[in-house]
């Protein structure tokens, strides 16, 4: 008999997101589905990169990534969290924030071994588990707040479950983590032994008064959390795969035993291109969030002018809007009326949920600020002229 794959991996591969995204090209739609960006990147970044090349720098690193760039990345801990980890033993480069957690579960985490998401949740916070043979389970997050609720967070716990997964601030709602959630988040891992990972790639983007806090800061969460960052979101450059962990040094270790048998190591030209981009200074990020806050703004505007209910959150790049009032069967057929009628392609609820999000839609604003401007005119002024039926809400077969 020929090898098959296993199937909770092929039903968990199903991507909302990048099926959107194709379609988008297809139909020549303004993308909001997938996180891709089109944003300039630090010309400081790239000529490093570059010049990495030039000086034949070709070979690999270490495992834990180049000194430098730990080095820098533990700096930037240091202004974000407020914790400044040992980047001798307590950082690891990895490929992206994907690269990261896949090494960090592989490494501390067993077969059999359950872990918590929380609804909604990145998709990839889901598929690697999955592919790790861990037990996958979820806490749900009710909008339009989208807090971690300790009595829900207490109830989904199972007799295996060792590790939760957070993010914030948070894809796909924009929700950031606040000091009451983060507290009862420790008194749950403390008392029943778990692992914390903190998906913080969003970190840099809070807006209006929200202050970012990770678990990794809170005194009784340090030794149990891994924190899980990139260069890609904040950076613009999701394609370079340059993302970290960080963690406590015995969990560091073992992180670094995975990731050289994941990938040996992340692409030294892009890691030291990477040192160069997180030497950017305040004024960066200062115009970051300013410009990722308006954007926000923006897009709420055209979305309340399309007749539906968004959700801003308070950081990230995305957003969540209830469709319902549209009057189709599900988020899908909407995400396929909005490419097709609109021009404008959004990604169905159900891929943040383990069961669920059938009536929203997640927008990304980490886009121009002309771009965001096209979308939010033309999802307004398609209020009342979507149709409800017809070929083009069939959703199409997955594909690349």
């Amino acid at each position: 008999m020929a090898p098959r794959p296993r199937a909770e991996v092929v039903a968990s591969a199903h991507d909302e997101i990048r099926v959107m995204t194709r379609e988008a090209r297809r139909a020549g739609a303004i993308n909001l589905a997938q996180g891709v960006g089109d944003l300039p990147v630090l010309p400081a970044a790239v000529e490093r990169a570059v010049a990495a090349l030039r000086e034949g720098q070709h070979g690999y690193s270490i495992r834990e990534g180049r000194a430098e760039l730990r080095e820098a990345i533990a700096r930037r801990c240091e202004v974000v969290v407020g914790i400044r980890p040992d980047p001798e033993t307590e950082v690891v480069v990895t490929a992206g924030a994907v690269g990261a957690y896949s090494a960090a579960i592989g490494a501390l985490l067993a077969p059999g071994d359950g872990v918590l998401l929380c609804e909604p949740f990145f998709t990839f916070h889901r598929v690697p588990a999955v592919v790790a043979g861990l037990e996958v389970g979820a806490v749900r997050r009710e909008a339009p707040g989208f807090r971690l609720e300790e009595g829900r967070l207490r109830a989904a716990l199972r007799p295996n479950t060792r590790a939760v997964v957070v993010c914030t601030p948070c894809n796909p709602s924009g929700h950031v983590m606040d000091a009451e959630e983060i507290e009862a988040l420790a008194r749950v891992a403390v008392e029943r032994d778990l692992l914390v990972l903190s998906d913080e790639v969003y970190a840099e983007y809070v807006f209006g008064g929200a202050v970012h806090r990770s678990p990794a800061a809170h005194p009784a969460l340090r030794e149990r959390t891994v924190l899980l960052g990139s260069l890609s979101k904040a950076w613009h450059v999701t394609g370079w795969r340059i993302g970290w962990a960080v963690a406590p040094a015995p969990l560091a270790e073992a992180i670094k035993v995975s990731n050289n048998a994941h990938i040996g190591c992340a692409p030294v030209p892009l890691q030291l291109g990477a040192v160069a981009a997180l030497g950017a200074g305040a004024e960066y990020f200062e115009a970051l969030r300013r410009d990722a806050e308006h954007k926000r703004d923006r897009l709420v505007e055209g979305l309340r002018g399309l007749g539906v209910t968004p959700f801003p959150g308070e950081g990230g790049c995305f957003l969540l809007a209830d469709v319902r009032a549209l009057g189709f069967r599900s988020s899908r057929e909407a995400a396929m009326a909005l490419l097709h009628d609109a021009g404008v392609a959004a990604a169905p609820g159900f891929g943040f949920y383990a069961g669920g999000g059938a009536e929203l839609l997640r927008f990304g604003y980490g886009v121009a600020e002309e771009t965001v401007r096209k979308a939010a005119d033309a999802l307004a002024g398609a209020r009342g002229r979507l149709r409800a039926e017809g070929a083009h809400l069939a959703w199409p077969a997955p594909g690349l």
